[in-house]
């Protein structure tokens, strides 16, 4: 209800304590423990309810701050069910995740305006390979490198998503100058493709129908 709030006691963390990232920790709203939506996440099959009001939080003071920035919600503890998906199971062991949090921030990277001389930057024009689940493709972030035409864009379909962004839906990876589009079933694939695609391996000559037969030498 109030953003500037969390937004003037992270400037005072920056600016009085020298902190480097801001981990922030709102108190939501609890969802009742028998909602039909609660399950479902619960079994790896819905969508996480507060997920969308905390990336809003922890965009706008990275934005506004230009630091790294990342939420833990403090909810109610919930008694313990049976047969948690594995998607979701860290979930139930910690209640304000903080610690995933703290131990993440610790070595995210830092943020930089273009051309500022900063050692180890990196920049879009940096980024070779992106992967993505196959139905959330709709981000800037992967919008914004899928336009590259040097990129290898790796859409995995393990990861499921209501939100139906795909990649030829989205009219990327058709030939119009933008990234190639790879599919992979999943994560462990993705890092395949990935790997063969830094080490100059042509992907369609590791398929079955791959590369046509050479008529001569």
């Amino acid at each position: 209800r109030c953003p500037e709030t969390l937004v003037r006691a992270s400037r005072r963390l920056v600016e009085e304590a020298g902190c480097t990232a801001i981990a922030l920790v709102c108190r939501l709203p609890d969802v009742p423990g028998d909602s039909a939506e609660l399950e479902a996440y619960r079994q790896g099959a819905g969508v996480d309810v507060i997920g969308g009001v905390e990336a809003l939080v922890s965009r706008l003071v990275a934005r506004r701050l230009r630091l790294p920035c990342a939420h833990a919600p403090a909810l109610e503890v919930l008694p313990p069910a049976a047969g948690v998906s594995p998607r979701a199971a860290a979930e139930e062991l910690g209640f304000t995740f903080l610690p995933c949090v703290l131990a993440n921030l610790h070595a995210a990277p830092a943020l930089c305006a273009p051309a500022s001389g900063v050692d180890g930057e990196l920049f879009a024009a940096d980024v070779d390979a992106v992967i993505a689940p196959a139905g959330a493709c709709g981000g800037a972030a992967v919008l914004g490198l899928a336009a590259r035409p040097h990129v290898l864009l790796v859409a995995v379909e393990e990861n499921a998503s209501l939100m139906a962004a795909r990649p030829e839906l989205l009219g990327l990876g058709g030939g119009g100058g933008g990234a190639q589009v790879v599919y992979a079933a999943s994560y462990l694939e993705a890092v395949g493709i990935v790997a063969a695609h830094r080490a100059g391996i042509n992907l369609q000559a590791l398929t079955v129908r791959g590369v046509s037969a050479i008529p001569q030498l």
